[in-house]
């Protein structure tokens, strides 16, 4: 790719971000809006739900770079611009941890840090799954790349988006930080987190993998640990 192509490549990708930017930040400007005049146990659900809306449109925006990508040049150069911009939309999910810790500043209760320390774990799951889908579509477009060219008229392969966060986790996540926030959750060890999150899939009759559980339980103890210290 010569430097012209590369420049008006850099722009369409750029443009394509900025638009999708826009929408998000607006979007979760609506959602959070609801904070103001929150209780303590809407809060939780309100926070998740922005978050949703955040994953749900980056998964969108990745997707439409990846096409964009795709019409314009299929080289690995290109698709390293596209991870360019899946970065930039990242790092709007940081931006909302910061937001979130904010906007709940002043509405000081004893369980409002063990809260923003919820909301930072579940973007920190949301963002990691963000990122594996869109390595696993950088697979596709080298595989398409590579692929032979005598088949003229084959479909283009196209970002599916890979499978979503489960609800569950999200209603889980919201309740966990709704508990602590109000300070019906005071865990001591990992093992009052892990029961918390057990007893809240046990009230709605989910099954859920011990080991799945576990694992989230320590994540969330360390990091509330990690403030202690």
């Amino acid at each position: 790719m010569d430097a012209q192509a590369r420049a008006i490549a850099i722009s369409s990708l750029e443009s394509l971000v900025c638009r999708s930017r826009g929408s998000i930040e607006s979007k979760i400007d609506e959602v959070l809006a609801e904070v103001e005049n929150a209780t303590a146990s809407e809060l939780g659900e309100i926070i998740m739900t922005a978050l949703r809306v955040l994953e749900q449109e980056i998964a969108a925006s990745d997707r439409a770079l990846i096409d964009l990508a795709v019409e314009i040049e299929k080289t690995p150069e290109i698709f390293a611009l596209v991870l360019d911009s899946h970065d930039a939309l990242i790092s709007l999910g940081d931006d909302l941890v910061q937001r979130v810790k904010f906007e709940t500043g002043a509405l000081a209760s004893k369980g409002q840090k063990q809260a923003e320390i919820t909301t930072k774990l579940r973007w920190s799951y949301a963002k990691k799954d963000l990122q594996n889908k869109v390595q696993r579509q950088k697979v596709v477009f080298e595989e398409s790349i590579a692929a032979p060219q005598n088949r003229p008229g084959a479909p283009i392969a196209k970002n599916s988006g890979g499978k979503p966060l489960a609800e569950h986790w999200d209603a889980m996540w919201a309740a966990i930080a709704v508990q602590l926030w109000l300070g019906d959750l005071k865990p001591s060890k990992q093992a009052d987190i892990k029961a918390a999150m057990l007893d809240w899939f046990n009230a709605n009759e989910i099954e859920i993998g011990d080991t799945a559980v576990t694992e989230r339980a320590r994540k969330l103890w360390r990091e509330m640990e990690a403030t202690e210290g």
